[in-house]
């Protein structure tokens, strides 16, 4: 099993399915970099984060947030999971092209 990290900015909520997709990558990919943006939520939804708790309330979240919350632009890269090492395999791969 590879060891895999996540660097999330601090005021992003994060669903299971990073770690589902995580899992899934580990699966398939002995290296791997995954990158993500987030979405805005208006006050409302961020209120109804803020009182979730269970898993139920996380699903009815989530699937507010799919409906209302649109994604910030495509630089908005606020979470990333990859495997140990692979930043270094990236940057060197760059330096010869």
């Amino acid at each position: 099993m590879c060891q895999v990290f996540v660097l999330v900015n601090a005021d992003i909520l994060l669903f299971d399915d990073l770690l589902q997709v995580t899992h899934e990558a580990a699966a398939v990919w002995s290296d791997f970099l995954i990158v993500g943006r987030r979405s805005n939520m208006n006050a409302s939804l961020t209120a109804r984060a803020q009182r979730a708790a269970s898993a139920s309330d996380f699903r009815r979240l989530r699937f507010l947030a799919r409906r209302h919350a649109p994604h910030h632009t495509r630089w908005a890269l606020d979470y990333f999971a990859m495997t140990r090492g692979i930043l270094g395999k990236v940057s060197r791969s760059l330096l010869t092209l």
